[in-house]
């Protein structure tokens, strides 16, 4: 049995992103889409796409945090940009 073919899940990893995105987070990215499949426990190991496409996150995450000092504070506006679309509260 299949669970998730790649186009089922591309739409589930973009929808997750697009919550780190509103929240003005980086995201790191990899050389294709970051998810491995597997149909038995152990098979994603055996999927080397997905390995060489994670090993690319890593590394890229890695640059990232690497980077990302106290210097960093230099980069980031005076002031917070107001929210263009702030959540109403309803309660």
């Amino acid at each position: 049995m299949n669970v998730v073919g790649i186009s089922g899940s591309i739409h589930a990893f973009d929808s997750m992103n697009h919550f780190f995105f509103i929240s003005r987070m980086i995201v790191p990215g990899s050389n294709y889409w970051n998810m491995g499949f597997c149909k038995d426990k152990g098979d994603v190991e055996k999927d080397e796409k997905g390995l060489g496409t994670l090993k690319v996150l890593g590394e890229n995450m890695a640059y990232l945090l690497k980077n990302l000092t106290n210097d960093a504070a230099d980069f980031i506006p005076d002031r917070v940009l107001p929210n263009p679309c702030p959540v109403k509260k309803f309660m």
